[in-house]
């Protein structure tokens, strides 16, 4: 879901025009998401009509209304950097959006082209992102050299691209 003004920019750019805030505007109220909604528990006493758990609750909200300030800035910081006044300049501009190069850990998620002005983001020095508590961990054989070939591939997956 949305939860921070990149995403709007991005969602905007694939041609968003609306833009909707569902856990992370009850997050910003105080929710821990537990699950219970429908139980009538809520350990926080978001949900719920049990006076004594209501009387738990810490949330206000000018807490969602404070978030909602925070990600309108970041949106701004973001067009200001793009060179955009509104958000309205980039709705539906996909030719701002370029994928993320094979080292990055999400290759699907489409970007703006923000990095070094190219549009094409540089790969981290030393191969993929590693974390200090599995660096020692060999994961070499989890992955190819090459792209397969396409009839590897058709054979793992099953089909033939629609080529």
């Amino acid at each position: 879901g949305i939860k921070s003004g990149w995403d709007i920019i991005v969602a905007a750019m694939m041609g968003g025009e609306e833009f909707g805030f569902g856990s992370i505007a009850m997050i910003a109220e105080g929710c821990i998401m537990a699950r219970v909604c429908h139980m009538n528990s809520c350990p926080v006493g978001v949900a719920t009509q049990r006076e004594a758990l209501r009387k738990k609750f810490p949330g206000t909200p000018e807490h969602v209304a404070n978030f909602m300030l925070f990600v309108a800035e970041e949106v701004r910081t973001i067009l200001a950097a793009l060179g955009y006044r509104s958000l309205d300049e980039i709705i539906g501009r996909g030719d701002l959006l370029r994928p993320r190069g094979n080292s990055d850990v999400r290759t699907s998620v489409p970007q703006p082209a923000v990095v070094s002005g190219t549009g094409a983001k540089q790969p981290p020095v030393g191969g993929p992102k590693r974390l200090a508590k599995t660096a020692s961990v060999d994961l070499s054989a989890f992955f190819m050299d090459s792209p397969p070939s396409e009839e590897d591939r058709a054979v793992w997956v099953g089909a033939t691209r629609n080529s």
